[in-house]
């Protein structure tokens, strides 16, 4: 992500105008007419949902050309290839936990095998980042042995599923794990496709010379499995008149923060440390088509906190698989559908992973030419997740297995020239499967306020609270609260 980011400010442009009577679908025909990387950014950006009416003048004109997408040619479907490319890594991972890492797990024989298919699933003592950060990038390289292949969104998700499924019976020494099944295929889904489409922005097959080669490049770091497949087929060579690859408008942000916090409601035992937020947002909620498809639109939010000797991670990250755009008024914008989301909190009082499914919808009001409300609301299933448990420990693991639902609100008005608010609220039920019996409650409340000083630059205040309740059938319950603020310094792109 940071490698994207990096090459995306390198074509940055923040120099907008409010053109306030520009269609949705104009604007985005405009903006893939002129689409380089991702100089594409509507001024300002509020929320995640947030997509714009922003655009720059010359745009406008760009817009009323009818071939504004240039030709993708269909990806050759190479559905025997696929297959073997996924028994490949599968080896490939296996190798290299039996030589270099010298892994026991990785000790097989006919008798591991019979003795996995005999005994079947169970839950895994592993660390949770392996399990919920490892697992999903595993699963991606199975996908894109499809995605790269010509298959596609849900081809390669089967793709996912059978490789991680041989890898559980066949190519572990330990009974295979649900949990693991679990995300790597959910994971490796979302992450998968999220890697195919940030290496297709940087992939361009019309470039020469050097920019070609650091294309490439970059292109391979950001999809392993890509990168291999263009070499052996000679794709990396090939020069042709236009890209030739899968884009859409791309704008986000970086944030360098300060923060306090404060792990009980008295506000005692503060503490005090930077971190960073970045945000990428592919494609728009809104494209005036009637019909979506899988991840034409989706934002990742990753934040870093480093807060006395420890580091803490949460990201946020949800993704539209099927959707419909409702007709309303000029004034509004309506987006139903299937949406999946990946959640990852490892902080001080909240450790928290998941892969969910839900419905829900994105709305859009133009209260006036200058101020604009967005608003989202999901809810849905959590297929898998895993929240705090203190009781218990199992050799490497510190926290429940469970499934439960999760609910998410996000509303933001955007006053152009004077700023934007963002308010979100979140809610996690998690109803433990394995572990600590009970049930984990955790609910976060933010409120961001940013307003932009110059050229993309800008600064805001945040604000944050984290509410555990963990119930325990056969232990004391745990409530906490982690309050957070925080002032920072912004660039939009």
């Amino acid at each position: 992500m940071i490698l994207l980011f990096l090459c995306t400010l390198t074509y940055a442009d923040t120099d907008k105008t409010l053109v306030p009577e520009t269609s949705v679908k104009e604007i985005v025909a405009a903006e893939l007419a002129a689409f380089s990387l991702s100089p594409f950014e509507p001024e300002p950006l509020a929320v995640l949902t947030l997509s714009g009416i922003y655009t720059q003048p010359e745009q406008s004109e760009a817009s009323s050309q009818a071939n504004f997408v240039l030709p993708v040619e269909p990806m050759q479907r190479r559905l025997g290839f696929a297959l073997g490319e996924m028994m490949a890594i599968n080896l490939f991972v296996w190798a290299i936990g039996q030589y270099p890492l010298d892994g026991e797990w990785t000790y097989i024989n006919l008798d591991t095998m019979q003795h996995n298919l005999r005994f079947w699933f169970e839950w895994d003592p592993n660390y949770f980042n392996n399990n919920f950060i490892s697992h999903p990038y595993h699963g991606s390289l199975y996908y894109n042995a499809g995605r790269t292949n010509g298959l596609d969104y849900w081809e390669s998700s089967l793709l996912a599923f059978s490789g991680s499924f041989i890898w559980e019976v066949f190519m572990e020494h330990h009974r295979p794990s649900i949990n693991d099944l679990i995300m790597t295929t959910t994971g490796g889904m979302y992450l998968g496709e999220m890697l195919f489409r940030y290496s297709s922005l940087v992939l361009d097959d019309s470039a020469t010379g050097f920019e070609r080669v650091w294309r490439e490049i970059l292109g391979g770091l950001l999809n392993p499995v890509r990168g291999f497949n263009r070499l052996i087929f000679g794709e990396t060579g090939t020069t042709r008149s236009s890209h030739n690859q899968l884009r859409a408008p791309v704008h986000g942000w970086i944030h360098l923060t300060g923060s306090g916090t404060s792990l009980s409601s008295e506000l005692s035992d503060a503490k005090a440390g930077g971190g960073a937020e970045f945000l990428l947002v592919y494609g728009h909620p809104f494209t005036g088509e009637e019909v979506r498809k899988p991840f034409d639109y989706f934002p990742v939010q990753f934040n870093l906190r480093r807060m006395s000797d420890k580091t803490y991670i949460n990201i946020f990250a949800y993704s539209l698989l099927a959707g419909k755009e409702l007709s309303s008024k000029e004034t509004q914008n309506h987006l139903i559908g299937l949406f999946q989301h990946y959640d990852f909190y490892n902080i001080e009082i909240v450790k928290l992973g998941g892969s969910s499914f839900c419905g829900g919808i994105i709305s859009r009001f133009q209260l006036s030419p200058k101020v604009r409300l967005t608003t989202l609301a999901h809810v849905g299933w959590m297929v898998l997740g895993a929240s705090n448990n203190e009781y218990i420990l199992e050799d490497l693991r510190d926290y429940n297995y469970g499934t439960g639902y999760t609910a998410k609100v996000d509303a933001a008005i955007d006053f152009q020239k004077f700023g934007n608010l963002l308010i979100r609220w979140g809610h996690y039920r998690i109803f433990t499967l394995e572990g600590a019996d009970g049930n984990d409650r955790l609910t976060l409340f933010q409120g961001k306020y940013m307003i932009p000083i110059w050229n993309g630059w800008g600064a805001g205040v945040q604000f944050s609270q984290y509410r555990r309740n963990s119930h325990y059938d056969d232990f004391p319950d745990v409530k906490k609260t982690l309050y957070g603020f925080r002032f920072s310094v912004s660039y939009r792109f």
